[in-house]
């Protein structure tokens, strides 16, 4: 009986500490879609703001219109990373860009509109499920913007380039 018990313990204990920490799950289970910028023009982007149009997560201005919400703010951006709603097929994130161009500074605003279809993805016992998107479409206004490339559809959680904004 002993012997088991040596043999047991040592095994629970083991059990025990691997499951420590984020409930034993390893994975990251956000998913984001990273953007690649590529400069054709020689500008630079000073400051970005990126926000999810009519994600305001519940609040609304005074006409009851949703607000939008604040997804990041980077300086000098090379790459971003953007958060799909996953309750529709459709995210529209609005760019807010501080320019410098031939030592000119201006701003510019620009839409992305990501069109989509949102699946669950189960991970494993510990993590549970994941969203993860096939991007259909990507579409943009052209203030700033000239093109937009999705260079991979599958939007998961291991950090992939999905798309590439050039300006």
């Amino acid at each position: 009986m002993k012997k088991i018990l040596y043999l047991i313990i040592p095994a629970l204990l083991l059990t025990t500490i691997s499951g420590c920490g984020n409930n034993g799950c390893e994975e990251v289970r956000e998913s984001f879609c990273y953007a690649q910028m590529t400069s054709l023009s020689g500008a630079k982007i000073n400051q970005l703001y990126a926000f999810g149009i009519g994600q305001g997560g519940g609040a609304v201005d005074t006409a009851g219109v949703a607000t939008d919400k604040e997804m990041l703010n980077a300086s000098n951006p090379s790459s971003l990373e953007f958060i799909l709603n996953p309750d529709s097929t459709v995210t529209d994130i609005r760019l807010q860009m501080n320019i410098t161009l031939d030592g000119d500074q201006f701003q510019h605003d620009d839409t992305i509109h990501f069109v989509y279809e949102p699946h669950p993805f189960f991970i494993n016992m510990d993590c549970g499920c994941s969203m993860y998107f096939s991007l259909k479409e990507v579409t943009h206004t052209n203030h700033f913007l000239r093109n937009i490339t999705i260079k991979n559809n599958e939007v998961t959680n291991e950090q992939t380039l999905n798309i590439v904004i050039e300006y």
